[in-house]
């Protein structure tokens, strides 16, 4: 008939969900329901949508025809084949230089147990995915991220822990991973097993169950928990793993010697140099660079935070430089979001952490830390007032060099009219920190090394008052290194 806002919503969603459906009849909704939420959390997860059109939120409905379900199962966990199981172990054991990448798969099926008993049971090195970061902690003796380039050109078995073959991890193509490089892969999917790159053995099933078949298999083989790291410190939770394997040890010490070098380049970037006097009045301070701003703000996070990293190279370098130490406690884009959702995934944490407190799962609300770039923030900054409004306490440094990737320096914009400008290059100095503050929360300008500390510390204490803190770095608007 043409009425406000009419579409087929279910048909412009279906596409790009698990599953979308519109109720038939009002008394059926519960059946609909019911299979979102089963749809959503069985195999592997994903967002369904169920279309409850006008008349039906303003309807009625008799009593007696209300239908009643019980609540779904817990979703049930699939195992890898035996045969399948043993081939993967056997693979495992002939490997050189054995590799394990940790994804976000993981995450979704709470495997951090199994992938830990794992490691304590065959000890190789791990790589995390940008969301598989704080499955184990990034400060995991087994952990080399540092080291990631070599520990992919390097490898020559790789078991993937529900991750994709995509282009985060290059595809499992050269020049990046080795010609004859073998994956194992671990896939909730039985279609994806082979994406990209045929798998040498696919387990298709629950990572966490799948996980312990591999652990059951080891131990069968007479393979146990060992106690020695070849060098490297172990944490409190790993002080009994051993790497007895001479290869494997000679493999874990020359991607510990890489993640030692790298690690050294990055605190070099990381340093501040005093500002050098100078006999113009009103010197202005030094721009901060990415390494160096990050470097103090991950100084005063706690362990237990949960980070949000959106934009170009704001996130790109976040994801080397802040640590993460608990499971699920990362959120970027993803493989399909843009720049825009990091607003919606810090309102999404700040729920979180109320609630955890609300049901006395914690005693106090996580920090919610979300770095993002100028343009990235500049998507989604009104929601800020949602943030606000709901007492949703939280950190959110915008890093603004004046544009995506970098902005114009002074004398570039005073050469070019606003009009001719560069579509990546935005506004010099927006003062983003003032939308915080006209919607009730606190912001912060921040130019110089101890004011961006300042702002970190009052935003970090602010969260328990449910404040919600904008810092505005102001840093140098060039293209930086990753």
């Amino acid at each position: 008939m043409g009425a406000f806002q009419e579409l087929d919503q279910v048909a412009f969603l279906k596409p790009h969900v698990k599953f979308a459906a519109r109720p038939p009849t009002l008394h059926q909704v519960p059946y609909t329901i019911e299979k979102a939420l089963r749809t959503a959390f069985y195999g592997k997860p994903g967002a369904a949508y169920v279309d409850l059109p006008a008349d039906y939120i303003q309807g009625t409905v008799q009593k007696d025809q209300i239908i009643k379900l019980p609540p779904i199962r817990t979703p049930p966990r699939t195992l890898a084949g035996d045969a399948e199981i043993i081939k993967a172990v056997s693979l495992l054991l002939s490997a050189k230089r054995p590799l394990l990448v940790i994804g976000k798969g993981a995450q979704y099926a709470r495997a951090e147990e199994s992938v830990h008993k794992f490691l304590r049971t065959l000890p190789i090195p791990f790589l995390p995915t940008p969301m598989g970061k704080g499955l184990l902690p990034d400060t995991h003796p087994l952990c080399i991220s540092a080291a990631r380039s070599a520990a992919l050109a390097g490898a020559d078995v790789v078991l993937v822990v529900g991750a994709r073959l995509n282009w985060i991890l290059h595809y499992g193509h050269q020049p990046k991973w080795s010609s004859n490089v073998k994956f194992i892969r671990i896939e909730i999917e039985p279609e994806a097993v082979d994406d990209n790159v045929k798998a040498e053995v696919g387990l298709v099933g629950d990572v966490q169950a799948v996980m312990r078949q591999l652990v059951k298999e080891l131990e069968h083989q007479g393979y146990q928990h060992s106690q020695h790291l070849g060098g490297r410190q172990p944490d409190s939770l790993d002080s009994d793993i051993e790497l007895s394997d001479t290869n494997h040890t000679a493999w874990y010490q020359s991607l510990l010697a890489k993640c030692h070098a790298n690690s050294q380049d990055m605190i070099q970037k990381s340093v501040i140099f005093p500002q050098i006097p100078s006999l113009k009045p009103h010197n202005p301070p030094k721009p901060l660079k990415y390494h160096q701003a990050f470097a103090l703000i991950k100084q005063h996070i706690p362990e237990d935070h949960i980070f949000i990293g959106e934009g170009a190279n704001t996130l790109d370098i976040a994801r080397s430089m802040f640590d993460v130490f608990q499971p699920r406690s990362r959120l970027d884009p993803g493989t399909q979001a843009t720049m825009g959702v990091g607003m919606g995934l810090a309102i999404a944490a700040g729920v979180l952490t109320q609630q955890e407190v609300e049901l006395g799962q914690r005693t106090s609300r996580r920090k919610v830390v979300a770095v993002v770039g100028d343009s990235a923030f500049g998507f989604s900054a009104m929601e800020v007032e949602t943030a606000v409004r709901n007492k949703l306490g939280m950190l959110i440094v915008v890093m603004n060099n004046g544009g995506v990737y970098k902005g114009l320096s002074a004398e570039e914009y005073a050469k070019l009219p606003m009009k001719s400008l560069p579509p990546t290059a935005l506004l010099p100095e927006v003062k983003y920190e003032q939308l915080a503050t006209l919607c009730g929360g606190h912001g912060v300008l921040a130019r110089t090394p101890d004011e961006l500390v300042q702002g970190v510390i009052s935003g970090l204490k602010n969260q328990d008052q449910g404040i919600v803190t904008i810092v505005n770095v102001l840093m140098e608007p060039g293209g930086q290194k990753k």
